[in-house]
């Protein structure tokens, strides 16, 4: 539910759930950054079936399809804000805040599936403290509102985790022979063919 600014009588369309149960993901007209705390989650997400161990990050967009398999004692909180939230105003000394079509893009490439990018993010010991701090000063700004600026100190944090995921992400990018043991240990049980496995690489 999208929040009423009390200091600035306007809505804005972010939300932070404290305990995210995976039930009504993705959601409508989102981007969802989910933190996974604790333990893990077996999923399907766009047909592919992943394991999620702690500690993680799973961006979704709007469009993902997911289907939790199992979760196993789990948590997790989520932050989802609509894609105009990173739209910026230009400032003019003669006619002040104006709007303009300009977008802050760090980050919004998380969200974006193709190839090998699934969207999880495993998160170091050395980033964790960091992420996690950040993480719930966006939520505790979400329903505090602590003064005027509170939603530009949440796109702060927000552009600081997207940006730190990115780096990340740059340098742990999974290979297709990773994505491949990661379904067969997955799916050990089940019957796979080859097919299944470079479909799953985009070969």
């Amino acid at each position: 539910m999208p929040q009423m600014d009390r200091h600035k009588n306007r809505t804005v369309y972010i939300e932070f759930v404290a305990t995210e149960n995976f039930i009504k993901l993705p959601y409508k007209n989102r981007f969802t950054i989910i933190f996974i705390t604790n333990v893990s989650i077996d999923l399907q997400l766009n047909n592919h079936p992943i394991k999620i161990v702690a500690p993680s990050i799973l961006c979704l967009n709007m469009d993902d399809k997911i289907q939790v398999s199992k979760k196993y004692n789990l948590s997790s909180q989520s932050f989802c804000f609509h894609p105009d939230f990173f739209n910026t105003a230009h400032f003019s000394e003669t006619s002040g805040y104006m709007s303009s079509n300009l977008k802050i893009e760090t980050g919004l490439s998380l969200f974006k599936k193709y190839n090998i990018h699934t969207g999880v993010y495993s998160i170091t010991e050395k980033v964790y403290p960091k992420l996690y701090e950040w993480f719930f000063v966006m939520g505790t700004e979400v329903y505090a509102q602590s003064n005027s600026l509170w939603v530009c100190r949440i796109k702060k944090y927000l552009i600081q985790i997207l940006g730190l995921l990115e780096e990340l992400s740059r340098h742990n990018e999974e290979s297709p022979v990773d994505l491949v043991l990661e379904y067969i240990h997955t799916n050990y049980s089940d019957k796979m063919s080859l097919k299944d496995l470079t479909q799953l690489c985009s070969f």
